[in-house]
């Protein structure tokens, strides 16, 4: 917005003054234009002060005129041009000095007035300024139009490329491509390529990703293997970053009219996020009560269900639902934690939990119910993936974040949604099941654990309970008793199908000393391990023990 040295040595009487000294900071800028007849004027000069003396209060004292020099420097003025009629000759001191430190000095011809200097700077100053504001609010009604006319990101996106000529790019906190204008040399494609639409960009290093992430402010990043910079701003809501806009200086560099328009844009785009926030509330809002409806049992026929789902955008059939569950929610959180802190926590959770799945590239929609999530995943797009693995994904990057444990639980495939409370059970009922084998952060599958689901149903059966104690439980009180690790031996045994020589190998033991562990199974137990029916109803009693 401001005029430099080397455009006001252009202006008026300057164009007969001879810069000096400090060539190298002709860019400095200029926002005053002031004059000087005192000795001591150090304590009154500014940051971008252009200073213009005659040097008469100095006059004969290159010593003077060296702090002087210093002095301007130490507030960063923009220059100082002088007189010499009084001063006599700089010295060459003096002029290395200015080099030095990088200060324009300018040598004014003995005949020019400083009005002929300071008028022709402020009219510039004062002009640039007027064009600078007619532009800002010409861009400001511009995009306060597109804001109203409500069209979205990309004719955000378009009309901030249409005003300042460089591609844009606009995503949301986690780099996910929400929109581009111009051509999109991150991706290496044109924008219009609707399939590049979702992706993330792919050339920002980890460390870069990091700073955007930590809200430290608007950066110039350089982009690795290209040539020009990526000037980016955050949007924000509530203080909370919601997304970024990358500016590529692909065309033409950002001077102050496309900056100028920049910083409009961001302002319209944390509106929009900021509207799109409150739409994504009340769409979560409905979600939930069609879930809420369809376990309840409240959407009768399957037309109704299929509307509804159509309507909030859910993927097609047939389906898969994994239900998360924090585990031991209330002694990681609810204590820990206001009812304001938790609510935070979970949508950080949900937040965390969708980023894994949009970077997998699946199908889904994302339900919270108090401590659990419930996703909902086209069973389709699922086939050519690897399910545990993104399910590990998660959990690791939600351990990573927020330093909670997420156990889960995964229903068997269904085609009718009037069916979903009934998969949905089964998803709490395989979590269920994982967490009582496996602990925190386990992962149960409905269609492995179908005895399991026998064994749970069956857990107050007097047999079951009978056999337990004659088998498994005096395993577990010889173990306590004697200090000894009877049931890991049965458990390995069991895996190997009785095979001693893969088991004595797996448990590091002398086959001796396998055979006298498993003697004393037989003891307590009175079972014949030789016997592959009676091995067979030591596993099933290992299975038992979990439910009992």
């Amino acid at each position: 917005m401001l005029i430099t040295v080397a455009e006001a040595l252009k202006l008026g009487a300057l164009k007969k003054c001879k810069l000096i000294a400090g060539a190298s900071c002709i860019d400095n800028e200029i926002k005053y234009v002031d004059t000087m007849e005192v000795p001591d004027i150090a304590p009154w000069l500014k940051s971008k002060e252009l200073l213009i003396t005659t040097g008469y209060s100095i006059k004969n004292d290159q010593t003077a005129l060296v702090r002087l020099i210093e002095s301007l420097k130490a507030v960063n003025a923009a220059g100082l041009a002088i007189k010499t009629r009084f001063f006599g000759q700089i010295t060459d001191e003096v002029i290395e000095l200015a080099n030095r430190i990088g200060l324009p000095l300018i040598e004014i011809p003995a005949e020019v007035p400083f009005i002929e200097i300071t008028h022709p700077i402020m009219k510039a100053i004062v002009s640039r300024q007027t064009r600078h504001l007619e532009f800002s609010e010409k861009v400001h009604r511009t995009l306060t139009k597109v804001e109203l006319e409500g069209n979205g990101f990309n004719d955000i996106a378009e009309t901030l490329f249409s005003l300042i000529g460089n591609p844009v790019i606009i995503t949301d906190k986690n780099f996910k491509v929400i929109s581009m204008a111009g051509s999109n040399p991150l991706m290496g494609i044109p924008i219009d390529n609707a399939e590049e639409k979702g992706s993330i960009i792919i050339n920002l290093s980890n460390e870069q990703i990091q700073k955007l992430q930590q809200k430290i402010g608007n950066e110039w990043l350089e982009f690795l293997g290209y040539d020009w910079k990526v000037c980016t701003r955050q949007s924000k809501i509530k203080e909370k970053v919601c997304g970024f806009t990358f500016v590529i200086e692909k065309e033409k560099p950002l001077r102050d009219m496309e900056l100028i328009a920049l910083e409009h844009a961001t302002t319209t785009i944390s509106l929009e996020f900021a509207k799109q926030e409150v739409v994504k509330e009340h769409l979560k809002l409905i979600q939930n009560d069609f879930f809420i409806d369809l376990l309840m049992g409240n959407v009768r026929t399957t037309e109704e269900a299929t509307q509804r789902a159509q309507l909030l955008r859910w993927p097609s059939g047939p389906w898969l639902l994994i239900n998360y569950d924090i585990d031991n929610f209330e002694e990681a959180i609810t204590k820990k934690n206001s009812e304001a802190e938790i609510q935070v926590i979970k949508d950080e959770i949900i937040e965390t939990i969708s980023y894994v799945l949009e970077r997998e590239r699946v199908d889904f929609a994302l339900l919270a119910n108090s401590d659990s999530f419930t996703c909902l995943f086209a069973h389709s797009k699922l086939k050519n993936k690897n399910l545990q693995g993104i399910i590990c994904k998660i959990q690791s990057a939600v351990l990573s974040r927020k330093k909670v444990t997420l156990s889960a639980g995964v229903s068997s495939v269904f085609s009718e949604l009037l069916t979903l409370g009934e998969n949905y059970q089964e998803t709490r009922t395989s979590l269920r099941i994982s967490r009582l084998i496996q602990g925190k952060g386990s992962i149960g599958f409905m269609e492995d654990l179908i005895l399991e689901r026998a064994f749970l149903d069956l857990k107050d059966n007097p047999y079951l309970h009978r056999y337990f104690l004659k088998t498994i439980n005096k395993l577990e009180k010889y173990d306590i008793q004697a200090n000894n690790n009877l049931i890991n031996t049965v458990e390995v045994l069991v895996s190997n199908m009785g095979l001693r020589s893969k088991t004595a190998q797996d448990l590091f033991l002398h086959r001796n000393t396998l055979a006298y562990r498993i003697k004393k199974i037989e003891e307590l137990t009175g079972l014949n391990l030789s016997r592959s029916d009676e091995l067979i109803n030591l596993a099933i009693a290992l299975k038992i023990r979990h439910f009992l």
